[in-house]
């Protein structure tokens, strides 16, 4: 009796740890949210000839998973067809963009930067053992494997390596459910070098848009091609990464050389994948997309309007103070990009620890029960 009691309470427990483990995991993928945000190139982020992001899911963050694509935002124009490519600069900790040619990001240039859920994101690395004829090379992972429908995108990341060459995916003939990333237009003598690297995201998580298109006659203007598809159309706020997909979709397997880059168009509330060397895009290239909603930017200016709030330290390493709290009823810290990087309508907030944000430029924006508004400026040393 005692045994089979023994093995009830086993059997009991096995289950209540298997639940567990399921919710666990339904969690996780429910927290899986993506997320974006339009990075511009300025004299004040480029260092080196790089461009360099100041987000705090990214900073000291080597492991990020991060990816990125061009984009224009009409009238302001700035195309840029340079091949580019992810890097993280451990002297500044920071994430950022670089021209394989080694030629300086031009100020004014724009990037859609992706921030993934780790869970779908996985960097790859060519070596000798997966590089095919030179100009390919095999990925092999869990989350592509025996995964026809799953969308794949990529950035480039340097990491010891330049690679100054457009690529496409494709699927693999020999091993089936497997794919390659393939040099898009290879010459005779070029290959892929063995320690190039790609980041690579699968689907996107649980917020994510994903899905493929097809450029045809009805939808190429010139070096664009318009996407109608109802999670995009008449949705400007979203960032917006894309591959090409070599042969996908019962598409030719065609040589397309083009660096890719996105649009919205106001006039017809439609998203737009253009080719930045100017060239007329051709008919039946495919193209998988991923989308994610961009982050709520906001744009704010300190003012000097009284309201018997002041703070202090200026500069501050650690904890920031505030005068007379009892007359804040809401406090918003804005970073120097315009993203809200703390909120709390607290009330009686004395003082706030800072030393979890990055240094850098920040503002408080502060409402007070007398329904005046102010924002303040200080640094986080």
């Amino acid at each position: 009796k005692r045994m089979m009691k023994a093995k009830k309470q086993t059997r009991l427990f096995l289950q209540v740890f298997a639940l567990t483990i399921t919710l666990s995991i339904a969690t996780n993928l429910l927290n899986a949210q993506d997320k974006s945000f339009i990075h511009m190139a300025s004299s004040s982020n480029i260092t080196s000839g790089m461009t360099f992001f100041d987000h705090p899911d990214l900073n000291g963050n080597p492991n990020a998973p991060v990816l990125f694509s061009h984009i224009i935002t009409p009238p302001d124009v700035t195309i840029s067809n340079k091949k580019t490519a992810l890097l993280y600069y451990p002297p500044l900790e920071k994430w950022g963009i670089a021209n394989e040619d080694l030629t300086n990001v031009e100020v004014g240039t724009k990037y859609v930067v992706y921030i993934s859920s780790s869970t779908y994101s996985f960097i790859h690395t060519a070596t000798e053992e997966n590089i095919i004829l030179n100009v390919a090379t095999r990925l092999d992972h869990e989350y592509l494997n025996g995964n026809p429908n799953g969308y794949m995108v990529f950035s480039r990341l340097r990491d010891g390596v330049f690679n100054n060459y457009n690529y496409s995916v494709m699927h693999d003939e020999e091993v089936d459910g497997h794919r390659l990333i393939v040099r898009s237009a290879p010459l005779m003598g070029d290959a892929i070098e063995p320690g190039t690297k790609f980041k690579i995201l699968v689907s996107g998580g649980e917020n994510a848009i994903r899905n493929y298109h097809v450029s045809a006659a009805e939808n190429i203007n010139g070096p664009n091609t318009t996407i109608n598809n109802a999670s995009l159309n008449n949705n400007p706020n979203l960032g917006i990464i894309c591959a090409h997909y070599n042969g996908a979709a019962g598409t030719p397997i065609v040589p397309f050389d083009a660096v890719l880059g996105v649009f919205y168009n106001t006039a017809n509330g439609r998203w737009n994948i253009y080719r930045e060397d100017g060239l007329d895009m051709p008919e039946g290239i495919s193209i998988d997309f991923i989308a994610a909603p961009i982050e709520t930017i906001v744009q704010v200016e300190e003012n000097n309007i009284t309201t018997g709030v002041t703070l202090f330290p200026n500069p501050v390493n650690e904890t920031l103070y505030f005068s007379n709290p009892e007359l804040i009823e809401t406090l918003k810290i804005i970073d120097q990009s315009g993203r809200v990087v703390f909120e709390t309508k607290e009330k009686n907030l004395s003082h706030l620890n800072v030393a979890k944000f990055p240094s850098g430029l920040y503002t408080a924006v502060i409402n007070t029960n007398n329904q005046i508004a102010t924002s303040k400026r200080f640094i986080i040393q």
